[in-house]
């Protein structure tokens, strides 16, 4: 009887999963993966305190471990350009006089202007060199690809849209059919049902925003990604990380959001059974799942970052969020969501 149990709870979930996974569905995902791929192939601009040009010549030259020879040379190089910008003025002067000819002042001159485009770089560089100082280690290599990367993740309208799309249809496509009544008749009906279609949610969910993000990584690393075995502890400002690769941040940030994404289409599950309308569903969830992380700003505290799933989905995780503390908000707000929709869903019956 038992096995009889388990197999009919099998029939019911890979039921549910044929009803999702539908032509529709899967051209909506596929679509939301060519439009991700497209994207990261549209050119960004980022402004950036130093010329990437120029930091990539002095990259070629010191690319490799941390030393006291290259801080020499990059501190030696700084100083080489503050004197040349320095005495300019008497190099005009010069000229004016007739102290030195054309050439002289051509040269000169050159390396003037050489030295007023390398500066901002220059002194980029001796952060770079602070910054590996304080850290103790450090490896030079080309990372302006990553910092745009991590500095360009922002909330992803693609996953938001395919997810609310693809979960208010598991509960609203039976009452608009008017087979909620037959479905919650039946002997496997009611409890079954519902936890079987917010399983498929849950599952789904995560599956596809895994997907989405992680073919956004691959998008970038076939365009311009490299390194991602280095640690991301060499970029300025991620020395809270020590021992992780870029790589290993990244799918650390995807799951998280992945997990993030899965407590947003709980919620939505809660509103399709509550307002039982599409549209009036859809209104509410895009409201209520995206809103909020425009709205963190106004509000002081991490309170409303736990609160809120939104704000882990708008940029990289940072030093400052706890896990424990994220994960009890996560599995208290899923509960509450799926207790939520199961009791909704059973009052039908009444």
């Amino acid at each position: 009887m038992r096995v009889a149990q388990q197999v009919m709870k099998m029939k019911i979930f890979l039921y549910e999963v044929r009803k999702l996974l539908t032509y529709k569905s899967f051209f909506i995902i596929v679509l939301a993966l060519i439009i991700q791929v497209l994207i990261m192939f549209i050119p960004h601009q980022y402004e950036h305190d130093y010329s990437d040009e120029v930091y990539k010549k002095y990259i070629e030259q010191i690319s490799g471990e941390y030393s006291y020879e290259k801080r020499d040379f990059i501190f030696d190089r700084a100083d080489e350009i503050n004197e040349i910008i320095y005495n300019h003025d008497d190099v005009v002067t010069a000229y004016k006089r007739d102290e030195i000819s054309l050439d002289e002042f051509e040269s000169l001159n050159f390396a003037y202007y050489k030295a007023l485009a390398e500066e901002p770089t220059v002194e980029y560089l001796k952060q770079k060199c602070n910054y590996f100082d304080e850290l103790g280690r450090g490896v030079f290599f080309y990372d302006t690809n990553w910092t745009e990367f991590f500095s360009g993740t922002s909330y992803n309208y693609i996953v938001a849209l395919v997810i609310i799309c693809l979960t208010i249809p598991v509960f609203t496509r039976e009452y608009q059919s008017n087979s909620i009544s037959m479905l919650l008749t039946t002997r496997y009906g009611r409890r079954k049902v519902c936890i079987s279609k917010i399983i498929t949610v849950v599952i789904a969910t995560f599956v596809i925003a895994l997907t989405i993000y992680m073919l956004k990584y691959a998008t970038f690393m076939c365009i311009k990604g490299s390194n991602a075995s280095l640690g991301v502890e060499n970029l300025i400002g991620y020395n809270n990380f020590p021992g992780i690769s870029l790589l290993q941040y990244y799918v650390i940030d995807t799951v998280i959001k992945s997990v993030s994404w899965v407590v947003a289409a709980l919620f939505i599950c809660a509103v399709s059974v509550l307002v039982k309308s599409t549209v009036f569903s859809f209104f509410i969830s895009f409201i209520f799942v995206v809103c909020p992380y425009f709205m963190a700003q106004f509000f002081s505290g991490d309170w409303f970052a736990y609160l809120f799933s939104a704000n882990q989905l708008g940029g990289m995780y940072t030093r400052d969020l706890n896990p424990t503390l994220l994960i009890t908000s996560y599995l208290i707000k899923s509960a509450i969501y799926a207790a939520f929709s199961i009791r909704m869903w059973e009052r039908r019956l009444r």
